[in-house]
């Protein structure tokens, strides 16, 4: 059992916390068996929104049937599938929907298959095996429409929203609701098999909760 993390998987915490953009998610390679643990043996996405505050696309491997895990991307594999059998346009598109500002990653496939996409990742940093890279496209929480968004635990408060209808990048859920009242629909996008969340005709400012 061990308390502490070696200087490498520190240094490569730090970097997520002060280098990267708070306004985007992290997308993170894990490493299992399959890999041999890279990160000295620990599922290290599984600290890093604690310890930095960033958002990460997916998280640690999922050992069960989830499909909220499609998103994950482990030794490899991106959306369930072999990064390197997905097309530039597909990962730009996947990109754009998930809001991805930085890249963690160490498969040497992955980290090939990643910069031969033109202009979109740039490596800023090299940590052993893990190359640690800033992506190039432009960052919001929104596919369509426009504002202001401030994530806490169960909480998304929403604010000078512009648009007729917004589509936010977060799944929805059932059970979500508006503060104050508004119309919110789930809407499927490109191969994820959790819609994500639609509000039509929305005010200013609302909260979205999720209540059981």
């Amino acid at each position: 059992l061990r308390t502490r993390l070696r200087p490498e998987l520190n240094a490569i915490v730090e970097w997520i916390k002060k280098e990267t953009p708070a306004e985007a998610r992290v997308l993170f390679e894990e490493s299992g068996d399959e890999t041999g643990f890279v990160y000295d043996g620990a599922y290290l996405s599984s600290f890093i929104p604690h310890w930095t505050g960033r958002d990460l696309s997916a998280g640690p491997i999922n050992l069960y049937n989830d499909r909220h895990h499609f998103a994950e991307f482990h030794s490899g594999k991106f959306l369930k599938k072999d990064l390197e059998r997905l097309t530039d346009d597909a990962i730009k598109n996947y990109f754009r929907l998930y809001n991805i500002g930085a890249v963690v990653a160490f498969d040497p496939v992955s980290v090939q298959r990643l910069q031969s996409v033109q202009g979109l990742v740039i490596i800023d940093r090299r940590i052993g095996p893990v190359h640690l890279m800033r992506v190039n496209q432009p960052l919001s929480w929104f596919l369509q429409g426009e504002g202001k968004v401030k994530a806490s635990l169960n909480r998304l408060e929403l604010s000078e929203l512009k648009g007729k209808e917004i589509v936010l990048k977060y799944h929805w859920i059932k059970g979500l609701s508006a503060i104050p009242p508004a119309q919110i629909v789930p809407i499927r996008i490109y191969d994820d098999p959790i819609p994500f969340i639609k509000i039509i005709e929305p005010p200013a400012a609302l909260t979205l909760r999720i209540h059981w």
